[in-house]
């Protein structure tokens, strides 16, 4: 309590713009709004029951995010005293998806290291899901092989024709057939 009490007469002398967050607050930068219940993409997506690249994905096509070229230092297997760069893609939110307050990047250290951090604002989980919620259609109707050998052979195809037609194999042609001939 006295730290924060420290950080607010600070910000006051300093006239500083950025307001004193309490533990699970997120500030954004270019809006001014204080966030709160963000997720990452690795907890979103168990949530979801998908991989993060595939969240990834969908977040791309939906204009959340960039992926961008980055690296980070390994130690090299012959001489483990000289390092060389490991590259890959880290999403990245653009700068559309901040402004409308969907997605933000913080900046975390641990371990001696910074590592950029990714999070999903509740309006960006909210478009996701509505991304992820596939439309209802109503189930096609398949033609089942009997009534496309029914059809057939009702006009005047021979078996023959029947399995070089519809690669069915013979066999299955035949029994259906015979089949039909009996519930005649």
């Amino acid at each position: 309590m006295l730290s924060a009490a420290k950080a607010e007469a600070k910000a006051a002398r300093e006239g500083s713009k950025r307001p004193v967050l309490r533990p699970g607050e997120i500030f954004n930068p270019v809006t001014g709004e204080i966030v709160t219940g963000c997720v990452t993409i690795g907890g979103l997506a168990v949530s979801l029951g998908v991989t993060t690249d595939c969240l990834t994905d969908e977040m791309e096509r939906l204009g959340m995010v960039d992926r961008v070229l980055d690296y980070r230092e390994v130690p090299m297997i012959c001489e483990p005293a000289f390092r060389k760069p490991r590259y890959f893609h880290t999403p990245a939110p653009t700068k559309n998806a901040t402004e409308q307050g969907l997605a933000l990047s913080i900046k975390a250290k641990r371990d001696y290291r910074t590592y950029t951090i990714l999070l999903i604002t509740p309006q960006g989980q909210d478009a996701i899901r509505t991304a992820f919620r596939k439309p209802v259609e109503p189930p096609k109707r398949t033609i089942r092989n009997k009534e496309v050998i029914a059809r057939l052979h009702n006009a005047g195809r021979s078996p023959a024709q029947i399995v070089s037609l519809t690669a069915i194999p013979k066999r299955t042609v035949f029994r259906y057939l015979r089949a039909i001939r009996q519930a005649a």
